[in-house]
């Protein structure tokens, strides 16, 4: 189910919205090829940070019906807010502060809960303390009291699963450009082919940047993605069948933002999308034909911001445990 939902999440990204102070037309070869180059600077000029701070946002609303002779139903929301700052001395250490609303329903059954957090990386360990608030505990893994040192994410407690942390258990070194962009910003041959537009625009903490948004028809999409199905998924044929049967108007945008600089300050991006109702026969070919149908729904947002690029930073340090 979570591999399903996953091939979702990257197949549409929908419509950017910033507030533009001046709008340029599209770009056209030779302006894609130079801003590409930028990125590549972009990624060198991460690659040197000594610190700084990351904002990310992410709210989502993903929902799945199955109706027939199998009957099921379920829906997941999340609103996720975290601010980490990372520091690269002799030895990367990082501080999360984060907040995770969750709102999850099975058929009749419901679950809602905050995930209050503060997780630090210290020596390659990283080291999580959270609080959680539900509605109604029963049913919830337990939540570990104080905090809980751990060297592998696979030996965080259950229950700190909504907070994400992989990451933080890594180098951490993929950048903005990877993790949220993926190919159409580390790919020239898909840069080259979509529509990218510009608009100067202003960060919240005042810095004048160049947002580009980039964009493909449905046409190119599908061509783009068909070419390279598993880009998204080892299921070549599943991810065919998901991109056949999205709804009309479905598009892929990408938008990102560079100071004078050229750093990467920002990457934003918004998905909508609706799966028509597929057989579920065609789905898994070993139910009979006429099981039922299924469709899908997708609304999500996302945001990444880069602040204090280089900025002294107070030293992290492990808690004292327990």
């Amino acid at each position: 189910m979570k591999r399903t939902i996953a091939v979702i999440v990257v197949l549409v990204i929908s419509t950017l919205a910033l507030l533009p102070v001046e709008a340029q037309g599209s770009l056209d070869k030779a302006e894609k090829q130079a801003l590409f180059e930028r990125l590549e600077r972009a990624r060198e000029l991460g690659d040197s940070y000594t610190s700084y701070v990351e904002q990310e946002i992410l709210v989502g609303d993903v929902s799945m019906n199955l109706t027939g002779l199998l009957t099921m139903s379920f829906s997941t929301y999340i609103n996720s807010d975290m601010t980490t700052t990372y520091s690269y001395g002799e030895v990367p250490t990082a501080l999360r502060l984060m907040t995770v609303e969750v709102e999850n329903a099975e058929d009749d059954v419901t679950e809602a809960y905050t995930v209050t957090a503060e997780a630090r990386r210290v020596d390659a360990v990283v080291y999580v303390q959270a609080t959680r608030e539900a509605e109604d505990e029963f049913g919830l893994d337990p939540m570990p009291d104080g905090w809980v040192m751990a060297e592998s994410e696979w030996d965080l407690p259950y229950a700190l699963d909504d907070l994400e942390l992989s990451d933080l258990f890594s180098d951490y070194e993929e950048d903005a450009s990877e993790e949220l962009g993926g190919e159409v910003l580390t790919d020239l041959e898909y840069f080259m082919r979509a529509e990218i537009t510009m608009e100067n625009d202003v960060l919240p903490d005042g810095t004048p940047v160049e947002v580009y948004s980039i964009s493909y028809s449905d046409e190119d999409l599908y061509e783009l993605l068909s070419e390279s199905p598993d880009l998204l998924n080892e299921d070549e044929a599943l991810t065919m069948l998901l991109l056949e049967n999205l709804s009309e108007g479905s598009i892929f945008d990408v938008a990102f933002a560079l100071d004078a600089e050229d750093n990467l300050r920002m990457v934003e991006v918004t998905i909508f999308m609706e799966l028509a109702a597929i057989d579920l026969s065609v789905v898994d070919p070993t139910l009979p034909e006429g099981a039922g149908v299924m469709s899908m729904y997708l609304d999500m947002y996302s945001m990444y911001e880069v602040t204090d690029i280089n900025a002294p930073v107070e030293p992290i340090t492990a808690p004292e445990m327990e």
